[in-house]
């Protein structure tokens, strides 16, 4: 997915499951590591991801990266 430098009202959502059966939906995370890559570039750590979970109770384990 592309969102030009700069732009700050997008959301990327993701899933977070379990990393044993790959099923199980994960709440509660904090923590998150988060790389990108420009043009293909290696990839670079975020220095201060902003990612929310969205809603647990109507969608457990339903992440948004701003």
């Amino acid at each position: 997915m592309r969102i030009p430098s700069g732009v700050i009202d997008q959301f990327i959502y993701f899933v977070a499951v379990d990393s044993v059966d790959l099923k199980t939906r994960k709440t509660a995370l904090t923590g998150f590591v988060v790389y990108r890559s420009r043009d293909g570039a290696a990839a670079v750590a975020y220095t201060t991801p902003t990612v929310n979970e969205t809603d647990v109770t109507n969608m457990p384990g339903v992440y948004e990266l701003l």
